[in-house]
């Protein structure tokens, strides 16, 4: 059950990262730095 709730985090924390990298208010080195975040994961 562990594993699955780490996945369960880790797949909400990515949804959070993508929607605020898809908004368009966020200041540029704010959203180059939530892009590299998501690439790295």
């Amino acid at each position: 059950a562990r594993i699955l709730q780490f996945w369960v985090r880790w797949y909400n924390r990515n949804r959070l990262l993508q929607a605020l990298a898809l908004r368009a208010d966020l200041p540029q080195p704010i959203a180059d730095y939530i892009q590299q975040i998501v690439d790295l994961f």
